[in-house]
């Protein structure tokens, strides 16, 4: 095998879903489940997204490469799931909120 194909190729990935006023759990455990997510997904941009819970950020769990979240504007966020999602991932460097 060549050096070239020895390295890893690492790209960040920024997903944007503000304002996607009807994006639900089921479409963040989608998301998140994938296998792109859990290798690349850097930061996740989900402000004013009224229909998630807690249970989005519980599908965010095996983006291991997640840094960012921000989460302005999302009423059913709670602080405790904000946390049980730093415990989870405590790679993640800023989870922005209200």
């Amino acid at each position: 095998m060549s050096d070239f194909m020895s390295y890893k190729i690492t790209v960040d990935l920024l997903q944007s879903l503000s304002h996607c006023e009807l994006i639900t759990d089921d479409g963040i455990g989608q998301l998140g489940g994938g296998l792109c997510a859990a290798e690349s997904l850097t930061i996740l941009e989900l402000d004013n997204c009224p229909l998630i819970t807690d249970a989005s950020l519980t599908h965010l769990s095996g983006c291991q490469s997640l840094r960012r979240i921000e989460l302005y504007d999302c009423q059913l966020i709670t602080r405790a799931g904000i946390h049980k999602l730093k415990v989870m991932l405590m790679c993640i460097i800023c989870i922005m909120s209200k």
